[in-house]
C-alpha cells in the first residue's frame, strides 16, 4: 500500500504485530503519535497507537483479547480447583501424592491440623485433607545446624 507518511512516522503498513496487521494511518497527534487502523486475524479491526503496537502492548482486537483473557481465567480457575482437590478424581488424588512427599516437619504440621479437626468433630473430607497438605507445604523445611 503506497501513501505518504508524515515526517518521523515509521511505516508499519502490512507488518504483522502479533495478530494485528496495520493497514493505514488514521491520525497523527503529538500525544499519541501515529494511530494505525489494524486488521486482526479474526477479521475485525482496531485503531491502535503505533507506540503500543511496536512495544507489544496491543497484539489483538478487543474480542480476541477478551476471549484469550477468558481462557486464561478458566485455566487459572481449573488449576486452583485441582490444587484444592475438588475439581475431579485426578485432582483429589493430587493431595495424596503431595502427602507422600512431605518432610517430617511438614508431616507433623499436617497430622496436627487433622487431629485438631477430629477433636472438634469436624468431618475429614478430601477438601480438608487437601487444605491441610497445602498448609503443610507452606511450612519451610528447617536446615540442620
Amino acid at each position: 500500500m503506497l501513501f505518504l507518511l508524515p515526517k518521523g512516522v515509521k511505516n508499519l503498513a502490512d507488518q504483522e504485530q502479533g495478530e494485528l496487521t496495520p493497514k493505514r494511518i488514521i491520525s497523527v497527534t503529538a500525544a499519541e503519535g501515529a494511530v494505525w487502523h489494524c486488521l486482526c486475524r479474526c477479521g475485525k479491526t482496531r485503531d491502535v497507537p503505533a507506540k503500543n503496537l511496536t512495544a507489544g502492548r496491543v497484539t489483538r482486537c478487543v474480542d480476541c483479547a477478551n476471549r484469550r483473557r477468558t481462557e486464561q481465567l478458566h485455566a487459572a480457575y481449573k488449576k486452583a480447583n485441582s490444587r484444592r482437590g475438588d475439581a475431579s478424581w485426578g485432582a483429589r488424588r493430587s493431595w495424596q501424592s503431595d502427602l507422600e512427599g512431605l518432610t517430617p516437619e511438614q508431616r507433623a504440621v499436617y497430622d496436627d491440623m487433622i487431629e485438631r479437626r477430629r477433636q472438634h468433630n469436624v468431618p475429614i473430607t478430601d477438601a480438608i485433607r487437601a487444605g491441610a497438605v497445602e498448609m503443610a507445604l507452606m511450612t519451610p523445611a528447617r536446615r540442620a545446624a
